[in-house]
């Protein structure tokens, strides 16, 4: 080995050192210092857009994997990486190109298939999306991942009854420990008779999962004796005195379980044991009800001039999807409108939004860094005549109260809301606008202003209120 040669494989150890204490300033920095004695090393280039990615130099990083595998065209890694790249800044027909041609002469690369399906998925294409999830899972049968694609799909497609089959999979996926932390010696329910035994049934994934699936718990219980379900501090005393529920438990990963328990089911998989066709689910019932006292009191709160009072959400976590909020100065169109009032809904960071909505006097206010769990949520939704939100569990919690909510979703919407409908197939006082374009709020916001006119006001208003708790 030459000196060169013995400098340029040192600065490669730095910078690989550097990487792996996430230090990309000094990574870069070595990594430069390795392309002035090697500038075909296409390896280097692909390190070195890497550390410039994680610096967010999105330009130079593109540059460098696009040398990458300029160097080296044969490397399907190479190729790879820059198709990934492209489909992670939102570039998608860049990189559906260099998916196919890399496909075209690797057919068994099968995280390009797994990618390039998700690229469809995401582009509201679903038979190419299950086109090349299936590819995937062919090669590679046992893939938790693979299999959790498809049932994303299936269940998109309203094909539950291989959706909920699939779905199953979750629990076997990396981030297993993440979203399932529970681990039990008893036996896991399959719907048999439990009658005069104990079931456990736990919440899993996010609030508006838990308010969703809630609709399971009554034909649970009357397959046998007694249920316990397990949900997060937040919703317990919402759901104080649900019908099919015998006791709550709070979620919480330093208490004990208690022993006293013959089965258990994660919540998710009850749709599984109930739901073994295409018919689609059935509506949740019994409704949640607000607590009584809670619903008095933020009645005197709601006393708007226009009598008619809409609910909005713009923001959600950016995890699962960031695509699915909305800015709320996007909603401005509505707030032009007249003899309305309007509250926001709005928790965690996306609330401080709301002072970009103060300048309209149809703004009321945001309501909801005053709440202390979704019992308030659902004693102030009680009060408004229409809930406009995004998919949240703010949407989840209006359907399952029987409330007016039109939901907006983005271009590709999650499983659970279908493909074209305007009906939520899960709730059957809900309407969905959907996005016609990426990102593009105007067109659902724009009908949700056509319809929320006068006609629809008096229409709203006629709805029966839901009945509360005492």
């Amino acid at each position: 080995m030459t000196a060169s040669e013995i400098r340029t494989e040192a600065w490669l150890a730095a910078a690989e050192y550097f990487i792996a204490i996430n230090d990309w300033p000094a990574a870069e920095a070595a990594l430069r210092r390795e392309l002035l004695l090697d500038s075909t090393d296409a390896r280097a280039y692909t390190l070195l857009a890497r550390a410039l990615k994680y610096q967010k130099r999105k330009d130079e990083a593109g540059r460098a994997f696009f040398q990458a595998a300029k160097l080296e065209p044969e490397n399907p890694d190479y190729l790879y990486n820059l198709a990934l790249f492209h489909q992670e800044n939102g570039e998608l027909a860049a990189a559906e190109k260099i998916y196919l041609e890399l496909i075209n002469k690797y057919p068994a690369y099968a995280d390009a298939l797994a990618n390039l399906g998700r690229l469809y998925q995401d582009s509201n294409q679903p038979g190419k999306a299950l086109l090349y999830y299936h590819k995937d899972l062919a090669l590679r049968p046992n893939d938790p991942d693979s299999h959790f694609n498809l049932a994303f799909m299936y269940l998109l497609t309203g094909d539950y009854s291989r959706g909920w089959k699939e779905y199953e999979w979750r629990f076997k996926r990396t981030a297993v420990d993440r979203t399932y932390p529970h681990s039990f010696t008893q036996p896991r329910w399959q719907g048999e008779n439990f009658a005069g035994k104990t079931l456990l049934v736990h919440g899993e994934q996010g609030f508006g999962d838990n308010l969703q699936f809630l609709r399971y718990l009554p034909p649970a219980k009357r397959r046998g004796g007694r249920l316990l379900f397990e949900i997060p501090r937040q919703l317990c005393k919402l759901l104080q005195n649900h019908p099919g529920i015998d006791q709550l438990l709070i979620f919480d990963h330093q208490q004990a379980y208690p022993k006293a328990f013959d089965y258990y089911i994660p919540l998710m998989s009850l749709a599984r044991v109930f739901q073994t066709d295409d018919a689609g689910p059935p509506p949740p019932e019994p409704l949640i009800k607000a607590p009584g006292a809670l619903c008095r009191a933020w009645r005197v709160r709601l006393t708007g001039k226009a009598g008619f009072k809409v609910g909005l959400v713009w923001g959600g976590h950016p995890v699962p999807d960031p695509a699915r909020s909305c800015p709320a100065l996007e909603l401005a169109p509505l707030l032009e409108l007249d003899d309305i009032d309007f509250y926001g809904l709005q928790t965690g960071p996306p609330a401080e939004e709301a002072r970009e909505l103060k300048q309209f006097s149809s703004f009321r206010g945001n309501l909801g860094p005053e709440w202390h769990s979704f019992a308030d949520t659902a004693a102030v939704i009680a009060n408004l005549d229409l809930v406009i939100t995004i998919d949240t569990a703010t949407a989840h919690l209006a359907g399952a109260m029987g409330k007016a909510v039109w939901t907006m979703l983005p271009f590709a919407p999650d499983w659970r809301w279908g493909l074209e409908q305007e009906k939520s197939p899960w709730y059957p006082s809900m309407c969905l606008f959907r996005q016609s374009e990426p990102g593009n709020w105007q067109a659902p916001l724009a009908q949700i202003k056509t319809r929320l006119n006068a006609s629809a006001v008096k229409n709203l208003k006629t709805r029966p209120e839901p009945q509360t708790k005492l």
